[in-house]
């Protein structure tokens, strides 16, 4: 009865996604809670009780006595110990699983057909606990992105769904797990579908499956939290977002100079972002370089972690002002606490000194972590650091007509540096609005995240991410458009019989002999290596006729011409049909850079080459569940009962054949 119900309900197009979707959020819901208390639960051990701090933790709570600062060179060996378990982890189990998980399941999505091994779903868990619980610089957010992308791939593979549904899985247990752990659940579902590509594309067929499985693991996840606190007799309310920023953020019309001070965020936010993942990829370009073992290296990252929180700690206890100097272990896990402390803070100099301070010690110290080989996300230190530095100018700009209030520059510089560095622009929007509560900082979202999305230009924390859907292997139509933009004349020429060649000296009784041996009708004439051009049939179909008198007065030399017309091995596909298209020749010479001759390419090895490849693509696309669309054919040859051989050659292609 229940099987058949559940039949019923994956055939109704609406239920079908309310029933897959909701049940991707219901997983990762509960995977969700699990993974923060485990990591909450190691922290509270590894920090609160080896070294004496207790960091603001978010997620179900434990009844532990909140601890001080007392013993902070603790923190080294704590954090290399982390460091090493989950490198050992990693390297025994799934080397994927180490640094950060958004990127693979981007990567899952467009390059691996949606499909995530469970062993990396797993193994990210166990080793990201291991990281994030020892106190190390990332967040939750990556690490559990890619665990619920893992389980709405597996749960598309269990129900044997096609293609184009793991996909779309895939997508919503990213949207799933973020909300689980960040409690935000639109900006949550916004992230999964834009996060996927480098420039403004976004994947709509998955914004309802991800709406659905965002609000149910945010539900699942706030129950079973509250449960939790009231099983264990802690009076915390689960609160609507992770992060408090309230207080005074807030824009109307008559604030319009304050879109400078909001402008100096934006660019601080694109400088920022521009140093972080240049910090990433050079510390992970290093531990490559060196070539120690993945546990090794990741607990070196982990101790050089625990030494810039001293560092830090110190600093800011000898900075004037009456700074918190509590604000140095922040770089500690994933640092939200900074951003509620700051709002709390006196606006002025010295803030802005040591906000930038704290940020530029959390990009460094998060490149170590994650860079190195420690297993967690870039999302929440992304937040921190965006949050550091738009609160940074507001304390700068106080007193000025330009400058935000302090709370609405740390909200803002979040949004912008998120929006940036994952190429998020309309979730940073979101998500501004979501954590302050309400839609009071819209305009100077749009206006910040707009222009730090601008400003950063190609680069992008998130690796795997394409610049849009025409250059995803996941949108298999868009590539059926112009398949022979994926191949190179290098890819054909390997498997070319070799041609026979003409000199310049070569007579016409050279010629008919070369004509009647191999059939060619293109002969390239070659001096030293080096193309100086062809002779085609045409050109030679005067003097077929045995003449003596004409053989003994031309030459080769006298006809060739073309050398133009070459193509070289690094040349597309598309350049080469077109060549074809402009010269009424069955082949085409090949040469390199410097013009040395390297064979020729048949126009019957792109029609081959064509078939072959149209037959993969279709293949694909029904495995899918896509149906490709001919259309585009249909129209250039003019009716919709063209043959299968209509649709498959181009007009250009066909008139010569």
């Amino acid at each position: 009865m229940l099987r058949r119900l559940w039949n019923r309900l994956l055939a109704h197009p609406t239920g079908r996604w309310l029933a897959l979707a909701g049940a991707v959020g219901l997983v990762c819901g509960t995977v969700g809670f699990l993974f923060n208390l485990a990591v909450n639960a190691c922290t509270s051990l590894a920090l609160g009780l080896a070294v004496g701090y207790a960091p603001k933790l978010h997620g179900p709570e434990l009844p532990l006595e909140a601890g001080h600062v007392v013993r902070p060179w603790m923190a080294i060996p704590v954090l290399a110990l982390g460091g090493a378990l989950a490198g050992w982890i990693a390297a025994r189990f799934a080397r994927e699983a180490a640094g950060g998980g958004t990127g693979n399941a981007v990567d899952a999505f467009h390059r691996r057909r949606g499909a995530i091994p469970l062993r990396l779903t797993l193994t990210k868990l166990a080793a990201s606990t291991a990281t994030l619980g020892s106190g190390g610089s990332a967040g939750r957010e990556g690490p559990i992105s890619l665990v619920g992308a893992g389980f709405g791939s597996w749960v598309a593979e269990r129900l044997g769904l096609a293609v184009r549904d793991r996909r779309l899985l895939l997508v919503a247990g990213i949207a799933g797990g973020m909300s689980a752990v960040f409690h935000a659940p639109f900006a949550a579902a916004l992230f999964a579908v834009e996060v996927l590509y480098r420039g403004p594309d976004l994947e709509a067929d998955a914004l309802v499956p991800a709406a659905i499985s965002s609000v149910i693991g945010f539900v699942v996840a706030g129950v079973l939290e509250g449960l939790w606190h009231a099983a264990m007799g802690i009076d915390a309310p689960v609160t609507g977002s992770i992060i408090a920023v309230t207080g005074g953020a807030g824009f109307g019309a008559g604030d319009w100079l304050q879109l400078v001070g909001y402008l100096g965020v934006a660019v601080a936010c694109a400088i920022g972002a521009h140093l972080f993942i240049a910090l990433l990829a050079a510390i992970d370009s290093i531990g490559k370089r060196t070539c120690p073992p993945l546990w090794l290296r990741a607990a070196g990252g982990a101790a050089a972690t625990g030494g810039i929180a001293i560092g830090l700690w110190y600093a800011l206890t000898a900075l004037a002002g009456g700074t918190d100097p509590q604000l140095g272990f922040v770089v500690l896990g994933p640092g939200y606490g900074v951003l509620q402390r700051t709002v709390e803070s006196a606006p002025g100099l010295p803030l802005a000194i040591a906000l930038t301070l704290v940020a530029l010690a959390k990009m460094l110290a998060t490149a170590c972590t994650v860079g190195s080989g420690g297993s967690g996300g870039v999302f929440a230190p992304s937040l921190v650091i965006g949050g550091c530095l738009g609160g940074a100018v507001a304390a700068a700009l106080q007193g000025m007509p330009i400058a935000p209030p302090l709370a609405a520059g740390v909200l803002v510089g979040m949004a912008g540096f998120l929006a940036a560095s994952h190429r998020t622009p309309m979730a940073g929007i979101f998500m501004a609005c979501e954590v302050g509560g309400s839609y009071a900082l819209l305009i100077p979202s749009l206006w910040t995240c707009g222009l730090a999305f601008l400003l950063l230009g190609r680069r992008s924390l998130v690796g795997g991410q394409p610049w849009s859907q025409g250059q995803s292997e996941a949108h298999g139509e868009n590539r059926a458009h112009d398949p022979f933009a994926e191949a190179t004349v290098a890819d054909l020429l390997k498997d070319e019989p070799p041609a026979t060649t003409l000199t310049n000296a070569a007579t016409m009784v050279e010629c008919r002999a070369a004509l009647a041996a191999t059939g060619q009708t293109v002969f390239p004439v070659v001096e030293t290596g080096r193309l100086q051009g062809v002779v085609t049939m045409d050109d030679l179909r005067q003097f077929l006729d045995d003449d003596p008198d004409t053989d003994a007065m031309i030459r080769v030399a006298d006809l060739v011409a073309g050398r133009a017309i070459a193509v070289q091995p690094s040349d597309s596909l598309s350049r080469a049909l077109r060549r074809f298209a402009e010269h009424p020749l069955d082949d085409l010479p090949v040469v390199d850079a410097a013009g040395t001759y390297l064979g020729l390419l048949r126009r019957e090895s792109l029609f081959r080459w064509y078939h072959r490849r149209m037959d993969r693509i279709t293949a694909d696309l029904k495995a899918e569940g896509v149906q490709p669309s001919t259309d585009s054919w249909r129209r250039t040859t003019g009716g919709a009962d063209a043959t299968r051989t209509s649709t498959a050659i181009p007009p250009d292609m066909r008139e010569r054949r």
